[in-house]
């Protein structure tokens, strides 16, 4: 879940999902414990750091468990995630993901798309809780055998990532439209940070304007993918191409030209149809 969440929220997530076991770590305890005793199908919270007598330490609980890593019998179709979407259009909506979906949107993205090889380092703006950062700076670096910087400063504070990226010499860099500007506005930010290790940046979240895109290319020589993606499909499903650039739209279908996939956008009717360009629709 959203670790910036307020309590209400959390209550209607613990609730909606009908959550069995709550994993939150000690500075965060503080956000839930309002709402933890009105939770019917709640029945363990286990604390990560120094956990309240009546709740369950993490290292105790895994104390007891052994050391050998032995796979869960799971099947390609059993729930892996459960990711909310960001409420934009009424409650918050749990989002089922199976273990497949995660395998394919890695297969699809991360290695057709991305090129990502194992000799790749990935690092997002964007936090593990959203499926944009949990894709690209998890998921699909594991899937290939990369590896990922993982930070826990805010993205908001453009210096942040900037210094990641000169520390940690990435490869690959996620991040929004407005941290792209954001970057770009930090004085000498090209003199000051090395950006050298970069061979591809990615945009999602909002639309990448074209200007943006034209600016960091000519002041960091990179390319930004531009990409469309929803909690619904887990990550990017539309998008940019590497070597294949339309500056200020996410084109190509995550098939590619040969691909039998076509993205409408229909009418509400049962048999709807292409909408006129500017009108409101269903994808």
């Amino acid at each position: 879940m959203d670790t910036l969440l307020t309590a209400p929220e959390y209550d209607y997530m613990l609730k909606d999902s009908r959550m069995r076991v709550l994993v939150v770590h000690e500075k965060l305890l503080g956000a839930v414990q309002p709402i933890l005793a009105d939770q019917p199908f709640l029945k363990h919270v286990v604390v990560v750091g120094n956990a309240p007598d009546h709740l369950t330490g993490y290292a105790d609980w895994i104390a007891r468990e052994t050391v050998d890593l032995v796979p869960a019998p799971t099947h390609r179709e059993d729930i892996a995630t459960l990711n909310y979407s960001s409420g934009t259009t009424g409650e918050p909506k749990g989002i089922p993901h199976a273990h497949k979906d995660l395998v394919l949107t890695a297969e699809y993205w991360g290695k057709n798309t991305l090129g990502l090889t194992e000799n790749d380092r990935t690092f997002a703006g964007a936090k593990l809780f959203f499926t944009f950062g949990t894709g690209g700076n998890l998921l699909f670096p594991w899937h290939v055998g990369a590896s990922c910087v993982l930070f826990s400063g805010s993205p908001r504070v453009a210096t942040n990532l900037l210094e990641i990226v000169d520390k940690f010499k990435p490869t690959i860099f996620y991040n929004s439209p407005t941290g792209y500007a954001m970057a770009m506005a930090v004085e000498n930010f090209r003199e000051t940070y090395d950006l050298s290790t970069l061979r591809l940046c990615v945009s999602a979240g909002e639309a990448l304007p074209a200007p943006i895109w034209h600016q960091w290319k000519e002041l960091t020589g990179l390319d930004i993918i531009d990409g469309i993606g929803a909690t619904e499909v887990y990550h990017i499903f539309i998008s940019n191409r590497r070597a294949i650039f339309v500056p200020g739209r996410a084109a190509n279908p995550l098939g590619g030209t040969k691909s039998a996939s076509w993205i409408l956008i229909l009418t509400p009717l049962r048999k709807g149809k292409p909408v006129i360009c500017l009108s409101r629709g269903i994808l």
